[in-house]
């Protein structure tokens, strides 16, 4: 099966309460136009700009209004899940979740960061800098889309600062069907969709979010195997029923 070419861009900063307001308004039963009409007007009431607000309610509009074929069973899952859990974290997860499958440069922040972190246990900015450049090429705009990333990441919950270094904050899922979702959705991301369980769950994206793999075994998409030198390894599942 065909990865997503999703050609949008995370290189905005976005605060919780924005994810969470965008969260709501894709829900709504306006038509598609009118969601994003209003998310714009919203937008700008929060931010100072047109252009900044512009870029930043497109991100919003990729994040939770737009729909791609490719991820609509986890997309439906993510609004299940976050009515069921009213909550900022919940929020926070599903739309990390689905950043990781929409935007190729989010996700790749996120790898980079949890490498770094498991090698040093924090990191400067810089050095996220010269990996993201190492990755995309000394383009100006690099290193500062990525500190948005970060700083998004911040208002999420999933990382903080001390001292100029960013450290993971640890984040355990309690509940069985976000913990179920989360590991669909980074497996989903991955280019292989096929992982051993334990890089699953030690994926470096993940940075400090544990996943209980007794929970997501649950899960109705993945597909769990073992080889033969009985390796258990996790799949999607429909990919192999399209395969």
């Amino acid at each position: 099966m065909t990865r997503p070419a999703f050609r949008v861009g995370f290189d905005r900063y976005i605060d919780i309460q924005w994810a969470d307001f965008a969260f709501e308004l894709a829900q709504t039963h306006l038509p598609k136009v009118d969601k994003v009409r209003e998310l714009r007007l919203w937008v700008n009431s929060k931010i100072t700009g047109s252009e900044a607000a512009e870029k930043t309610a497109n991100v919003l509009r990729n994040l939770w209004i737009e729909e791609y074929a490719e991820i609509a069973a986890i997309k439906q899952s993510a609004f299940e899940i976050g009515n069921n859990h009213k909550d900022p974290t919940t929020i926070a997860i599903l739309s990390y979740g689905l950043a990781l499958n929409i935007f190729p440069f989010f996700r790749e922040v996120c790898v980079i960061s949890g490498r770094l972190f498991t090698l040093q246990g924090g990191f400067h900015r810089q050095e996220l800098h010269k990996r993201i450049l190492e990755r995309y090429g000394n383009l100006g705009s690099i290193p500062r889309a990525s500190d948005r990333v970060i700083q998004s990441l911040i208002s999420w919950g999933f990382l903080f600062a001390q001292h100029k270094k960013y450290e993971a904050i640890s984040v355990e899922i309690n509940f069985p069907d976000i913990n179920s979702w989360v590991s669909e959705a980074v497996l989903y991301a991955s280019p292989q969709r096929r992982l051993a369980i334990t890089d699953l769950v030690h994926s470096p994206e993940l940075m400090g979010i544990k996943l209980h793999r007794t929970n997501f075994e649950k899960s109705n998409i993945l597909k769990f195997e073992r080889d033969g030198t009985n390796a258990e390894f996790v799949y999607v599942r429909a990919e192999l029923e399209i395969d």
